[in-house]
């Protein structure tokens, strides 16, 4: 028996998949941001933002601010409304989640370029500099 028959299966599947995102996401880490304008677009109308009308769009799914909270803490439960994301962080996240998730729904989105992975990404990452304190207001503050 080599050393290959005796690492079992599912190892070497997530060896491979794990190298396969490395290589794929190489080139977008030189990327130290994209435009989150675009980004909001995209995510709001992926299809037809990204010219692939098959595509369907991350609001089918997602909110962008449970997008946040998952790229930033792995939960969407009781996470700070303005969670920070970094661009980096939303780009592996995000890219995590449509390679391991191929056959999925999120699979579909492999067909994006790296620049709209990027752009999606900034979006998501542009939180608000605020926080849930200093929104909070009484009902006598308005007029």
């Amino acid at each position: 028996m080599n050393f290959l028959e005796r690492i079992p299966t599912r190892w070497l599947l997530t060896g491979a998949a794990l190298a396969c995102l490395a290589l794929w996401a190489a080139p977008s880490v030189a990327q130290t941001s994209g435009d989150p304008v675009v980004g909001k677009r995209l995510f709001e109308d992926t299809g037809n933002e990204s010219g692939m009308q098959q595509l369907g769009s991350c609001t089918n799914c997602h909110t962008a601010q449970d997008r946040r909270n998952r790229i930033a803490t792995g939960s969407n439960l009781q996470t700070p409304i303005f969670t920070a994301v970094t661009f980096e962080r939303a780009m592996t996240r995000f890219g995590t989640a449509i390679s391991g998730n191929l056959g999925g729904s999120m699979g579909q989105f492999n067909q994006l370029s790296s620049e709209q992975i990027g752009n999606i990404a900034a979006y998501l990452a542009d939180t608000p500099k605020t926080s849930v304190a200093e929104l909070a207001f009484t009902a006598s503050a308005i007029n």
